[in-house]
Order: structure tokens, then C-alpha cells, then sequence
């Protein structure tokens, strides 16, 4: 009797432990859905976030370069106006030379004619000609009055209209500057928005370290030009392949360049043509362009930044990269503004020219086709930029 009871107390204690058993996989299953189900709504709201960063990234371009457009409107505008100020300011000098040069006769002439016109006898007396050639001379003084009074008041309108010019060129200046101080602010609130760019892509930014350091050491490695490309080349075949493009390179196109399409790197006057003889007597393979100080130099096609650093004989050298046939050498920078990896569009600011009031900043654009150099400028666009010769 006892040892039923026992049996059935047993018993009756094993149906709830078999219960919370069975509960238990219920429980986990129950927590593995709601773990997809918070994972699914993290994946929809990373890809959200990268959506709005692919088309912040897009906007932040267009508007970068829309700014570096109108930076160089105004350095062409200012190399313009200067120019014509020096030309007015050379021809007021000249003006008022002759104006004061004839500032003395002009008063001599009027001096004797007023004494003629207020005491006729004792000018006739005190004249030891003739009195007929006495009367002629007052005559010929009286008639040249008109025409002597003509000149003055004409030169005296001309450089009254030279001021007025001046004057006006001064204002279009200062509002010129006042330009670019509202383009500094504009670029300024760029780079905020670039920087916060980056740091979403801090992985990019990484990667981008890791191939400037060996950009750096490529270039200390290389003996020339042609090297470094060839390094590059190397290289970029080496390396294992490509992850995914991030939502900011997605969202870059990457036309390749067209006859007549690209735009000057930088505005100013070329001062070395394609296969014009160099300095170390053989022939240029790129162009040369003489430039404003501190002038803005910009992206000329869209690409990807492989080089971006110092490199020997061409100061500060970026290297863009436009599908599988194309790079752009733009050498003589002061400051790079664009990161080894980064996808630039054409016309995108990618750095400065030296700002030095001395100095005379000169860029060289070299465009390569199947790594061998050709000439750029019938892929330029005419108008931005003189070309001498």
C-alpha cells in the first residue's frame, strides 16, 4: 500500500516537469523569431540608411561640383578684371602725363590772353612789333581760346571717364570677393558633410589608409613615371577581388572620356602643348597649364583615386583611374583633397594650387590610354582655358 502511494505521488510529480520540458522548445522557438524579426527590421533599416547615404553621397557631389565651377568662373573673372585694371591704370597714367604737361602752357595762353582782353592799349604799346602785328597776335590768342578750353575740358572728360571705370571695377571686385567668401563658407559646410560621409564609411576609410600607405611606398620604390603606373598596374591586378561597391561608390557613374567633353583641370593659360620639346630635352607627354595662385584644380573625368601623395618632380600627384584604359596625372598640386579609393565625378574639386603670391603655380595633366600617354586636348572642352601657341 505504501509503496502504490509512493508510485502514484511520484507519478503525479513527473507530469509537470514534462510539461515545462515540452514548454521549453516553444519558448526558444519564440525567441528565435523575434530575434529574425528584429534582425530583418535592422537589415531594412541598414538598407534605408544606405539608401539616404548613396543619395546624400550623389548630392554632395553634384554640389561640390557645382562649387568648383564657380570658383573658376571667378578666378577667370578676377584674372580678367586685373588685367583690364592694370590696363585702365596704364592708360590714366599716361593721360594725366599729358594733361599736366600741358597744364603750364594752357595757363601761360590764358594769362596772356586775359591780359589782352582787359587792357588792349598797354598790351599794344608794350608790343615792340608792328601795331598791325600786334592786333593780329591778340586776334589769333582770342580764337585759339575756344579750341584751347575744347582740349582741356576733353582731356579732363576722359580722365573723369577713367576713374568712373576704375571705379566700377573696384565695386565688381569687392563683389567678386565677397563671392568667394560665400564660396569658402559653401566649401567649408562641404566638408562637414564629406566628413560626416566618411565616418559612416569608416571601413572605406580604412581601406583607403591602407592603400595610401602603399601608394607611399610604391612611389619610393619607383624611379619614374612610367614605373609607378606600372606598379599600379601590378598591383591592382595582385589584389584579390573587388568586395561590393559601397552605396557612395554606387552612386557615382563612370563615363568614359569623349572627345570635347572634359574639363580643364584648372583654368588658366597652357604653357606647354603635348609633344612640345621639355626642359630635359625631350618631349612633353602631357600639357602644361600656368595658373592663378590658389587655384581650384579639379577632377577632368569620373574615376577612382589610385594615387594620391607625393611623388618625385611633380610635387603633389593624384592619379584618377576611369574603367580599364584610362588615367589622369594631374602633378604640381599643393593639396590634395581626395583619398586613394574614392570615386570622383568630373568637374569634382580635387585639390589646390599653390597660393603663393611669388610663386607662379604651373599643373601638369598628362591623360593616358592603355598606359601610353595622349595628347588631352582634343578631349577638353574649348573656352575654359587660353591656349598659347
Amino acid at each position: 500500500m505504501r509503496a502504490a502511494a509512493v508510485a502514484a505521488a511520484a507519478l503525479f510529480a513527473a507530469v509537470p516537469a514534462s510539461d515545462a520540458r515540452a514548454a521549453e522548445p516553444a519558448d526558444r522557438l519564440e525567441d528565435v523569431e523575434r530575434a529574425l524579426g528584429e534582425a530583418r527590421g535592422r537589415k531594412e533599416a541598414l538598407e534605408r540608411e544606405a539608401q539616404a547615404l548613396a543619395q546624400a553621397a550623389a548630392r554632395i557631389k553634384r554640389d561640390s561640383v557645382a562649387a568648383a565651377r564657380k570658383a573658376q568662373d571667378l578666378e577667370s573673372d578676377l584674372t580678367m578684371l586685373e588685367g583690364e585694371v592694370a590696363r585702365l591704370a596704364a592708360a590714366e597714367r599716361e593721360k594725366a602725363g599729358a594733361l599736366a604737361a600741358q597744364r603750364d602752357r594752357l595757363a601761360r595762353l590764358l594769362a596772356a590772353m586775359e591780359r589782352i582782353a582787359r587792357h588792349p592799349p598797354a598790351a599794344l604799346i608794350a608790343e615792340p612789333a608792328a601795331p598791325a602785328e600786334a592786333v593780329r597776335s591778340a586776334i589769333l590768342l582770342r580764337a585759339a581760346v575756344p579750341a584751347v578750353e575744347d582740349k582741356a575740358q576733353a582731356l579732363r572728360a576722359e580722365l573723369g571717364e577713367l576713374v568712373s571705370i576704375r571705379s566700377a571695377l573696384a565695386a565688381r571686385r569687392a563683389k567678386l570677393d565677397e563671392g568667394s567668401r560665400a564660396l569658402a563658407a559653401e566649401r567649408t559646410h562641404l566638408a562637414r558633410l564629406v566628413e560626416d560621409k566618411l565616418r559612416l564609411e569608416s571601413r572605406t576609410r580604412a581601406a583607403s589608409r591602407d592603400e595610401a600607405k602603399r601608394a607611399a611606398e610604391l612611389a619610393a620604390k619607383a624611379e619614374s613615371l612610367r614605373e609607378l603606373m606600372a606598379r599600379i598596374e601590378a598591383g591592382r591586378k595582385a589584389r584579390p577581388p573587388a568586395k561590393p561597391q559601397s552605396a557612395v561608390a554606387r552612386a557615382v557613374p563612370s563615363a568614359p572620356p569623349r572627345e570635347g567633353s572634359l574639363p580643364f583641370p584648372a583654368r588658366g593659360d597652357v604653357a606647354r602643348r603635348f609633344g612640345a620639346d621639355d626642359a630635359s630635352g625631350g618631349h612633353a607627354r602631357g600639357i602644361t597649364i600656368r595658373t592663378r595662385p590658389g587655384a581650384q584644380v579639379i577632377a577632368p573625368h569620373d574615376g577612382e583615386v589610385v594615387f594620391a601623395g607625393p611623388f618625385r618632380g611633380f610635387g603633389h600627384l593624384l592619379i584618377i583611374q576611369n574603367g580599364e584604359e584610362y588615367h589622369a596625372l594631374l602633378g604640381g598640386l599643393a593639396r590634395i583633397d581626395a583619398e586613394i579609393g574614392q570615386p570622383v565625378l568630373a568637374g569634382e574639386p580635387v585639390g589646390v594650387m599653390d597660393s603663393s603670391p611669388a610663386g607662379e603655380p604651373a599643373l601638369y595633366f598628362e591623360l593616358r590610354r592603355k598606359g601610353q600617354p595622349i595628347n588631352p586636348l582634343p578631349f577638353l572642352a574649348a573656352g575654359n582655358s587660353k591656349v598659347n601657341g
